[in-house]
């Protein structure tokens, strides 16, 4: 099982969440770091990939890392045998993903810090710890400009709808700080909802998080598909 952060994000966040997840010795965890120096959706699965072995895996990915395990998915489907976004921005209507594609295409690349902390603060709730918030603002500040610009303008012009619908391995997606009304999620998508916990469930709320996976598990072992939990 593959762990991603999102942007600013960290492989130690995860540590509550492979606790609580208790998977034993029958299914390796890693948990890896933002590629430092990949630039883009794609770039980042590419090196996920590379670094992770041929699999198949089962991905999670919060926030940007979940866009990051859609693209892994399309881009490498041996690799992956199952997707868990966690709190991504998956729903952006096409008419607003349009006319941020413009306007980040012409910002300067100057501004991208500031426009990046001042998105992440309003991705954050009052629930997410001070402490991991001022962590991931720090990151970001640390976050090389051009890097950070490829997936902040990816992030937010992405396809996620599409990205869904075109999935070709069981998915489940968890809902927990951003509003994505779960009902519009493609068919065929498992849904979980971890509420009132901020944008870092799997930091704050691990056992609901590792719940919400292990019944995802569990439902795929009952339609007859082990190899997506059990390789």
């Amino acid at each position: 099982m593959v762990l991603l952060p999102g942007v600013g994000g960290h492989a130690g966040e995860f540590g509550p969440l492979i606790d609580a997840l208790d998977l034993g010795p029958a299914l390796r965890v890693l948990a890896v770091d933002p590629p430092a120096a990949a630039i883009g959706l794609d770039a980042q699965a590419r090196e996920v990939v590379a670094g992770a072995g041929p699999g198949p895996h089962v991905v999670l990915g919060h926030s940007q890392g979940g866009l990051t395990a859609l693209r892994m998915a399309a881009m490498y489907p041996e690799a992956v045998a199952a997707v868990v976004v966690l709190d991504s921005p998956v729903l952006v209507p096409r008419v607003a993903r349009t006319l941020l594609g413009g306007v980040l295409r012409a910002v300067p690349s100057a501004w991208w810090p500031a426009l990046t902390r001042c998105s992440m603060r309003a991705t954050f709730d009052r629930a997410d710890d001070e402490r991991f918030r001022s962590e991931v603002l720090r990151r970001l500040a640390e976050t090389d400009r051009a890097v950070m610009g490829g997936l902040v303008r990816d992030t937010f012009t992405h396809d996620g709808q599409r990205a869904l619908t075109e999935l070709r391995v069981p998915g489940l997606y968890v809902r927990a700080n951003i509003p994505t009304p779960l009902h519009r999620l493609p068919a065929g998508i498992a849904t979980a909802d971890v509420r009132g916990v901020g944008h870092l469930a799997h930091v704050h709320r691990p056992h609901e998080v590792a719940a919400a996976v292990h019944a995802f598990f569990a439902s795929l072992r009952a339609d007859g598909t082990p190899s997506a939990v059990d390789a």
